[in-house]
């Protein structure tokens, strides 16, 4: 589950150009009533539809189908400062995968559980941008790229 903290936390929209997926979000907002639930959404190609990502909400998605095709569009640049995330595995969130969890990178097969260390994103209203606390855990800057259109291909629907 991806996300980036501030002052680079994103809004993204996201469109499924070919095949099937379930689409995951969690909000991470600090003090939110609703944070740490998650919303799953089936995307087809055929339906047309878009997924919004708000600021503070963490993304992952499970491809049921070969060659499925994703784009991204997003208010932020990548920043490996800033890139956090969950481990979409952990219980506590309650995501049913539907199926088995086969491809998961390194960097995400080390994300930690959530504990009591976790505290969430802090959004001011003026902007977005706020501090943050979160356990050095729950960040990650092993990699970089910055883009603001993404577009990713999944050969197999096992990822």
């Amino acid at each position: 589950m991806h996300s980036q903290h501030p002052p680079h936390t994103e809004t993204k929209l996201a469109s499924y150009i070919h095949g099937k997926v379930l689409d995951a979000i969690v909000g991470i907002r600090k003090d939110s009533p609703t944070s740490l639930q998650h919303l799953s959404v089936e995307l087809l190609e055929d339906k047309m539809k878009m997924l919004y990502i708000p600021k503070s909400f963490a993304h992952s998605f499970q491809s049921h189908e070969d060659n499925a095709e994703i784009m991204y569009l997003a208010t932020e640049c990548y920043s490996p400062a800033s890139e956090c995330g969950l481990n979409l595995l952990d219980s506590f969130l309650k995501i049913e995968w539907p199926l088995e969890v086969a491809n998961m990178s390194n960097k995400d097969k080390l994300r930690t559980m959530i504990d009591d260390s976790f505290v969430g994103v802090e959004i001011n209203a003026l902007g977005g941008r706020g501090e943050t606390r979160y356990p050095d855990t729950f960040r990650n800057n092993s990699h970089s790229t910055t883009t603001l259109c993404s577009l990713w291909r999944y050969a197999d629907a096992s990822s």
